[in-house]
């Protein structure tokens, strides 16, 4: 299942939840402030690699090499390809 950040409006916080893709856009509460004007944001998609060998273990090289740019390009360094 797909992992939305979403914003509150009153206090600011974000929070990541794990929602169907059709149950992306409902209501929503904030889980700090218990406000209720909750938006999604735009954020990156979160790709699984599990490493070689696995299920999901195999990638084109276009996609390693664009895993690298954006861990070599990443502020935080905590992207791992």
């Amino acid at each position: 299942m797909p992992m939305y950040d979403y914003k509150c409006k009153d206090c600011e916080t974000v929070t990541t939840e794990m929602r169907r893709i059709a149950a992306r856009r409902d209501p929503s509460t904030c889980k700090s402030c218990g406000g209720n004007e909750v938006s999604i944001q735009l954020g990156m998609p979160a790709v699984l690699y599990s490493g070689v060998g696995s299920v999901y273990g195999t990638t084109s090289d276009g996609w390693k090499d664009r895993l690298k740019t954006i861990q070599k390009n990443n502020p935080l360094g905590n992207i791992n390809a």
